[in-house]
């Protein structure tokens, strides 16, 4: 019997089904083909898993931590997560963005240095402080590039990050003061 599941569509005929993300149990991930009505597994044994789907459902990034909360990460993987790939950053996949015109690319909120909390649990209970700084990633390519660093004044916590339609202004919400914002990223 599993409690506190997480359901999501990722195509038209597939469903993303994981357990609730915590650093002290370890996560799995299935993918449920309604046509075929095969539940597969596509990740397992992830502590701090929380993840995030590319808008055709091809592949996700997802985070990962030790049974302690710690040494966050953020990996990439395929639909079976046969090809998992670490993107060599620490956030979570709730402040990150794929391109719609590249599933390839993805824009995330990057703290300039992890706090020392609990993954993902204390970020969830509103305990995360931090620099944040604005990362273009190549998923492919394993390019990362620093589009911008908010100044030491201002405190940060993008979430639900958007991208407008032409691709050159990054929106989200700072769920520090719940006021969304704009930034110029090209």
């Amino acid at each position: 019997r599993v409690k506190d599941i997480r359901v999501e569509w990722i195509s038209s005929n597939q469903i993303a089904i994981s357990t609730a993300p915590s650093a002290f149990v370890s996560n799995v991930l299935w993918v449920l083909n309604t046509e075929t009505q095969k539940l597969l597994p596509a990740l397992s044994q992830i502590y701090g898993f929380t993840m995030k789907w590319a808008p055709g459902g091809s592949k996700l990034v997802f985070s990962q931590t030790n049974s302690k909360g710690a040494n966050l990460a953020l990996f990439t993987t395929n639909q079976t997560g046969t090809e998992v790939k670490n993107t060599n950053t620490a956030t979570l996949p709730e402040k990150c963005v794929f391109s719609a015109q590249d599933e390839n690319i993805i824009f995330c909120a990057v703290p300039k240095s992890a706090p020392d909390i609990v993954w993902p649990d204390d970020y969830y209970k509103y305990l995360y402080s931090a620099q944040e700084q604005i990362w273009s990633l190549n998923l492919v390519t394993g390019k990362n590039d620093l589009l911008y660093e908010f100044k030491d004044s201002l405190s940060f916590d993008a979430t639900d990050l958007t991208l407008s339609p032409q691709e050159n202004y990054l929106v989200f919400l700072n769920k520090k003061d719940n006021q969304i914002y704009s930034l110029k990223i090209k």
